[in-house]
């Protein structure tokens, strides 16, 4: 919820960009910033939660269990559909809510980077290259927030996920095609 809470306050700066208050957007986007450095330092230090517990209870277990084989770790991974076992429930399991080190787990650290930099940043950056507009850079924060949202749930590798990064895709694919008929005209 908060980042939906802060993604339309920046699309807010972003429109006041666009309309020229540079000054007026600039306050609000750094006031927006501190809120959300803010309340995300409060989410994430809320010791109480029994979530949160659960949580750094799976990571416990997954760092024990990067530690059993490095190398595995390193190059390889456990495979899609492995189980291991985590204090967060007392049992194995096949996927818990820390995506990125699921993903670790799964298929490696390297592969890992490669998934995040090929996958879901490669193209979001060479497409922002194109051409430099500021709804552009909107989308763009939009997917950072997507994926950063998506490493404490674990939607990241799945549908929901690959159907995220197929519709950023589309966006800027149609705007790029777009741009290149106009070019030819």
């Amino acid at each position: 919820m908060m980042s939906v809470g802060l993604l339309m306050l920046f699309y807010f700066c972003f429109n006041l960009f666009n309309k020229k208050y540079f000054t007026t957007a600039s306050f609000l986007l750094l006031i927006t910033f501190f809120v959300g450095v803010y309340f995300m330092l409060a989410f994430l230090n809320d010791s109480g939660s029994q979530s949160t517990s659960v949580k750094h209870l799976h990571q416990i277990s997954y760092f024990d269990t990067f530690e059993s084989d490095y190398i595995r770790t390193l190059f390889f991974g456990w495979g899609y559909g492995s189980k291991f076992y985590t204090l967060g429930r007392n049992l194995f399991v096949d996927v818990t809510e820390l995506s990125h080190w699921e993903t670790i787990r799964r298929y490696g650290l390297l592969s890992t980077i490669f998934i995040f930099v090929f996958i879901w940043l490669k193209p979001l950056f060479i497409k922002m290259s194109i051409e430099k507009s500021l709804i552009k850079y909107y989308f763009a924060i939009m997917v950072i927030a997507f994926i950063l949202v998506a490493c404490t749930n674990p939607y990241l590798l799945d549908s929901l996920g690959f159907c995220v990064l197929l519709f950023f895709d589309a966006f800027f694919e149609s705007d790029t095609i777009e741009q290149e008929k106009r070019l030819r005209k």
